[in-house]
Order: C-alpha cells, then structure tokens, then sequence
C-alpha cells in the first residue's frame, strides 16, 4: 500500500511570487542606474585620455624649447625704450605643423590626431611682486604660444582646439 503524504502549505520551502517580482524589480532598478551611469564614466575616460594627450605634447614641446637657441637682436630704436633696442628671439621656432598621434606621441602627418602650431608673442613678460610689477623684459623671457587642433580626421569646421601658452626664459647673461 502507498501511503500519500499530503503537503500542507506552510511547510513547503521556496519563494513567493510577490517575493520573486520584488527581487526582480530591485535588480532592475540597480541595473538600470549601473547602465546610466555607463556614459559618464565612458565621458570621463576619454576626457581623461585626452588630457593626458595634451600633457605628453606639452612636454615634449617644452623639451624641444629647451634645445632651441635664443638670441637679442640688437634693433635700431630711437633710444628711448632700452627694451625696445633689444629684441629677445628663438631661432628654430617650428614654422610648420608638429603632428601628433591621439596618445601624445610625435608622428607623420597622415597618422596625426592633433596638429600643433607656434607663435612667438611680441608682448613683454612681467612678474608682479607684491604692489609692483617687475619687468623680465622681453630681452629675458618670450611666451610661445602654441595651438592644437584636433581631431585631424574631423573637418576643419569641426575641430575643437586648446591653445597653450609656454614661457620660455634666455638662460644667458642679461
């Protein structure tokens, strides 16, 4: 003979539905709020990375400056302005274009995401020291003034540009 055991309910093991559509629903929730948060934490990366770019460039800018000479031209002024009959320049100041890959790393035009242009600024270099302003001069320290453009692939209307702007001081004798 068999005997059948009838279960009553209360001693069943296993969840509810009302348990199970809870669960479901706080997982959701949680997963939903992670995949949110998934394009700002992407944003930030490359955020990031570019800034990183940007640094390793400027770096290695500043690396180049320092193998560059410098000269006073001696110009013909009327004699009124001592810092106007002395000129303080930088001989192999690129002309050109300097390219660079998207990790900050010099490359060839065709490889290049950021493109970096120079300019020597004409303006006098001044320190303030407390109330008064000390004149470097211009015979002593020039800013180079150095543009980046990217990214290359973009179109020309479509690139976004960081200018910086570089001390570079003659080590020399005054």
């Amino acid at each position: 003979m068999k005997k059948h055991h009838s279960a009553s309910r209360s001693n069943q093991r296993g969840f509810s539905l009302m348990e199970v559509v809870l669960a479901m629903g706080l997982v959701s929730f949680v997963m939903m709020t992670i995949v949110g948060l998934l394009p700002v934490g992407l944003q930030m990366a490359q955020d990031s990375r570019l800034q990183q770019a940007k640094a390793n460039i400027v770096q290695q800018m500043r690396g180049m400056l320092q193998q560059i000479s410098f000269d006073e031209d001696s110009g013909q002024n009327s004699g009124q302005d001592p810092d106007q009959d002395k000129k303080f320049t930088i001989h192999g100041l690129p002309k050109t274009f300097l390219h660079f890959s998207e990790d900050g790393m010099k490359t060839e035009e065709a490889n290049a995401f950021y493109e970096a242009s120079f300019e020597l600024d004409d303006a006098s270099v001044k320190a303030s020291q407390g109330s008064k302003a000390t004149k470097f001069g211009s015979t002593n320290a020039r800013f180079i003034i150095v543009t980046l453009e990217y990214p290359m692939y973009a179109p020309e209307s479509a690139r976004k540009s960081t200018v910086f702007s570089l001390l570079s001081a003659n080590q020399g004798t005054p």
